[in-house]
């Protein structure tokens, strides 16, 4: 009977300390998920106060319209919110642009110049023929004539 009494007390004590494990099981979870919630509040306070200030939160360099956040509604934040993002990737295809245009130019002026340089190293090469025609020297085409002066 002692036996029995003792097997029902542990496995009772087993059951009790099993239950006590999964509820600090689920309360580790419930902090952690507390800690979450509250540094996403933190972020989200932090971005608010970064667009009602008129900060842009881009480091792609400019300042985007400040956008005003109202405090009421979660609706409002978020469509204010989507508004920003499309400013930002607006910003961006614009900068894309301008890149690109950048770089165009930069490719187009380096094929001219290398072109310019190509040509000036084959002029230097290749003196045109007009520029240095070959004559005979003077004093050779004298002794001629005079020898055939002579000969008559």
């Amino acid at each position: 009977m002692f036996r029995v009494l003792s097997v029902l007390v542990l496995a009772a004590c087993c059951l009790l300390a099993g239950g006590t494990a999964q509820a600090q099981l689920d309360s580790r979870e419930a902090i952690q998920l507390q800690n979450q919630m509250a540094e996403l509040r933190r972020d989200l306070s932090a971005l608010r106060e970064q667009i009602s200030y008129g900060g842009s939160g881009s480091s792609l360099g400019g300042r985007a319209a400040p956008v005003m956040v109202p405090q009421s509604g979660g609706g409002d934040l978020s469509t204010a919110l989507l508004g920003r993002v499309s400013q930002l990737e607006e910003q961006v295809r614009r900068l894309h642009g301008q890149l690109d245009e950048s770089e165009n130019a930069r490719q187009r002026e380096g094929d001219a110049l290398r072109k310019s340089i190509d040509d000036m190293n084959f002029n230097l090469g290749n003196p045109p023929a007009a520029a240095n025609p070959a004559r005979p020297p003077a004093a050779a085409a004298t002794p001629t004539a005079a020898n055939a002066v002579r000969r008559t």
